[in-house]
């Protein structure tokens, strides 16, 4: 079996079987999309056409469900906000005095919207988040409103809950690639209620987040719940399976292999199709398409249950041999990338990065350092 592949068949989409599977990393000449021409309807995101794509299709015609119209274009409501940037839908639900705590909780609202509590990837979301509902969102006269984060005891960290769905890092101050505003990487979330029981995040506009009880707060908190667009971002292709998405379309399209190898085989196999391991631009470049291959491993193994994700995967960063780490190329964004306690390498040692994938470590979707051991990678192009 290939990683996360059965060698028979990997499981598509487009109920396309992807011919003639690798065993080598993938190169220029066998980069072919193999699920057929792209279509709304076919629960693939094809940037910029599609917004979203529930693979709805219906007597040969896409149907509209919560959130994605038959045109494959984000619904958000008359009340709800599109980003531009991420088709990420944001909308006002009802106040509420617990994040998690009951059938009347933030968590429990949002999520009979078919949305999570609001998260946030970096300043750019959050500052289009406050520009849009930082008036509405008060409590009295100062914005106030949950955060999806509260303490999860035994990891130290504060953790989106279920976040087996939701598939997004949380925050420690051990992590600095964790975000938090402001940034208090080198700190803590200030707290202002002490709770024995565990602890919560508010947001409270241009003074930052606070952690607050994650119940029992005097009085409702405001809700601003957040829905990510419906469908798959990847396609099967001979090299792995290959996407675009709408932060970087159509400048930039990826490619993942799930054949395990070192990191200078990974570099020389993207380098090979003309392009690079990947490099994230930003913060939420990295985390739509992170998350994005999560979600599309959750479809495969809902139809093959051998179809694992991986747990690590190498990426565009690594460190020179003064031991100064950087992106590949000039495209990274600017701080740090880093997760738990990380780097941890001999800085005396050129090393690569990869990207942890497990669900259950609070730190996914950020960088780690280790030995060079066979893994999958990601390439642009």
């Amino acid at each position: 079996m290939f990683f996360g592949v059965s060698a028979a068949c990997a499981v598509a989409l487009a109920a396309a079987c992807i011919p003639d599977l690798l065993t080598d990393p993938a190169d220029a000449s066998v980069v072919v999309d193999a699920g057929g021409p792209a279509r709304c309807g076919d629960g693939v995101i094809d940037p910029p056409s599609d917004e979203c794509d529930p693979n709805s299709l219906a007597d040969g015609a896409p149907q509209s469900i919560l959130g994605c119209g038959s045109t494959c274009q984000v619904e958000c409501g008359d009340a709800g906000v599109r980003d531009p940037r991420t088709n990420h839908c944001y909308f006002v639900g009802e106040s509420a005095s617990s994040l998690n705590d009951g059938e009347n909780s933030a968590a429990q609202i949002c999520k009979k919207l078919g949305a999570h509590v609001v998260t946030f990837a970096d300043d750019t979301e959050r500052a289009f988040v406050l520009a849009n509902f930082g008036k509405i969102l008060k409590v009295g006269n100062s914005t106030a409103f949950w955060i999806g984060l509260s303490l999860d005891p035994a990891k130290l960290a504060l953790v989106p809950p279920e976040n087996e769905t939701l598939k997004e890092p949380g925050w420690s101050p051990t992590c600095s690639g964790c975000y938090a505003a402001p940034n208090v990487q080198d700190g803590s979330i200030p707290r202002l209620v002490l709770d024995a029981g565990g602890s919560c995040v508010l947001d409270l506009g241009p003074p930052g987040w606070s952690q607050f009880p994650c119940s029992q707060i005097p009085g409702n908190v405001p809700v601003l719940c957040e829905r990510e667009p419906t469908g798959d971002s990847w396609r099967p292709c001979n090299g792995g399976f290959c996407a675009q998405i709408a932060e970087t379309a159509p400048a930039k399209n990826y490619l993942f292999s799930f054949v395990a190898v070192s990191a200078d085989q990974a570099r020389n196999a993207c380098a090979d199709l003309g392009g690079s391991l990947a490099v994230f631009g930003s913060r939420q470049e990295r985390e739509t398409l992170l998350r994005s291959l999560l979600v599309h491993y959750d479809i495969l193994s809902s139809r093959d249950p051998s179809a694992t994700p991986p747990d690590q995967v190498w990426i565009g960063y690594a460190s020179d041999d003064a031991g100064a780490f950087g992106w590949d190329d000039d495209g990274g964004f600017d701080g740090s990338p880093w997760g738990d306690n990380q780097p941890s390498a001999d800085a005396s040692l050129p090393v690569r990065a990869y990207v942890d994938l497990d669900t259950d470590d609070y730190d996914l979707q950020l960088a780690h350092d280790d030995t060079d051991l066979p893994r999958p990678y990601i390439c642009q192009y």
